[in-house]
């Protein structure tokens, strides 16, 4: 219900399909900006064979926009209670599974985590560790400060002022209500440039400086790659997650090699 970005159907070339194997409770995956709906059950396919792949791994991180749209719990999606039901089977194997909000889905509450066994983070940012250093996880549109009329909609559609009444409204009511939200959305992002709508560098140096740590990983622009950014004189990473299409997807593997980014489906070649 924020505005749209474009979608790169090619990955970053420097990135590598990577060798299947079988995950234990030390791997961590995370992704970003699946944008699952009933119009799109290729990538709804994708995302039940990439939530089967990852049988063992110890979590998942989806850092936003999982689904397209969220109206709230009591409306939910029936195009994607398959999705759903694979991601509760998984969180019931051990894989722990942990959403945050994106632009898209920031009204996924207690009633979704409950149905899946997942836990919904409704901070902005979180610290966690993975792979022997402490990394700070954000959906990424925060760091978009170009982008000031989009960081004015994010400060109205976050605040209690505007959700109490918006949930208040019948679901048909919603859906009128979200319809007008994303066609304000599209014909607010055709007129703005591609760097208004990239992440801002000083926003994330200032990440960097007060967080402390040395890693960051996001998703929202839907430009998948691996940033340096120097912060007093040390080298720091931005990984950012790509968004999700019919035939592969981009994600972050931790593991005790490292943090690598990967193309999903796994090349099953050795």
């Amino acid at each position: 219900m924020c505005p749209s970005k474009p979608s790169l159907s090619n990955p970053s070339p420097s990135v590598k399909p990577t060798t299947f194997d079988v995950f234990q409770p030390h791997d961590t995956f995370l992704i970003a900006d699946c944008h699952l709906d009933g119009s799109r059950p290729g990538v709804n396919e994708l995302a039940i064979e990439f939530i089967n792949a990852i049988e063992g791994a110890g979590a998942l991180w989806v850092l936003g926009d999982f689904v397209e749209y969220w109206l709230g719990d009591d409306a939910g999606n029936p195009a994607l209670d398959a999705v759903f039901d694979a991601l509760a089977a998984r969180q019931a194997a051990g894989t722990n599974v942990h959403f945050m909000h994106g632009n898209r889905d920031f009204l996924l509450g207690q009633a979704f985590a409950q149905r899946l066994g997942a836990q919904v983070h409704a901070d902005d940012e979180i610290q966690i560790p993975l792979s022997d250093e402490t990394v700070v996880l954000m959906h990424g549109d925060t760091v978009c400060t170009d982008d000031v009329e989009y960081q004015k909609l994010r400060q109205l559609l976050r605040s209690t002022q505007w959700q109490q009444p918006f949930l208040a409204q019948s679901i048909a009511e919603r859906i009128e209500t979200a319809k007008s939200l994303r066609e304000k959305s599209r014909d607010a992002t055709a007129g703005k440039s591609q760097s208004i709508m990239d992440v801002n560098d000083a926003a994330v140096l200032e990440t960097f400086e007060r967080t402390g740590v040395k890693t960051l990983i996001h998703g929202h622009t839907h430009r998948p790659d691996e940033h340096t950014h120097i912060v007093d004189d040390t080298a720091c990473r931005r990984i950012v997650l790509g968004d999700w299409h019919d035939d592969h997807a981009m994600v972050v593997h931790s593991s005790p090699q490292g943090l690598q980014l990967k193309r999903f489906p796994f090349a099953t070649d050795v």
